[in-house]
C-alpha cells in the first residue's frame, strides 16, 4: 500500500497516514465481498452487524501491525509569478503480514460462530472460515 503527500513541509507523516487509510479502505471492501457471500448463502439478514464487528476487529490488529517499509521522496520545484517555489513529493510504502490478517480473520470469524444463535448464519459462517483456510 502507498501512500502520497505533496507538502511543503519535509515529512513523511501525512503520506504514512494516507497509506494507512488505504489499508483500512482495504480491509473495509474485503470484509463487504466477505460478508456479503454469507448474506447470499440463505438470503439471510442482519448480517451488517457481524460485518461491523469483524471489521472492527480486524482493523484494530492488522493497523496496529502496519509496517512502514519503505520512504522516497522527490523534492519539485515550480517557476511561479514570484520566482522558483519548492515543494517536496513523499511517498511511503506500507505493509501488513497475510498470515497476521488471516489468523485475526479466523479468529473473528470463529467468535461470532461460537456467539450466533442463529443456525444458517452459524452455517455460514462456518463455510465461510473453511474458505478463509484455503487461502
Amino acid at each position: 500500500f502507498v501512500g502520497q503527500d505533496t507538502s511543503f513541509q519535509r515529512t513523511d507523516r501525512y503520506a504514512y497516514q494516507v497509506a494507512v487509510s488505504e489499508v483500512s479502505q482495504f480491509l473495509n471492501t474485503r470484509a463487504s465481498k466477505l460478508y456479503q457471500r454469507v448474506e447470499k448463502s440463505k438470503n439471510i439478514d442482519n448480517v451488517d452487524i457481524l460485518r461491523e464487528e469483524y471489521i472492527q476487529n480486524i482493523s484494530q490488529s492488522t493497523l496496529t501491525g502496519v509496517q512502514k517499509k519503505d520512504v522516497y521522496w522527490e523534492k519539485v520545484n515550480r517557476i511561479t509569478d514570484d520566482g522558483i517555489k519548492s515543494f517536496y513529493r513523499y511517498y511511503v510504502l506500507v505493509s501488513i503480514r497475510k498470515k497476521a490478517l488471516k489468523q485475526s480473520e479466523l479468529r473473528t470469524i470463529k467468535d461470532q460462530i461460537e456467539k450466533q444463535s442463529n443456525e444458517d448464519i452459524a452455517k455460514a459462517l462456518n463455510r465461510l472460515k473453511e474458505r478463509l483456510k484455503k487461502q
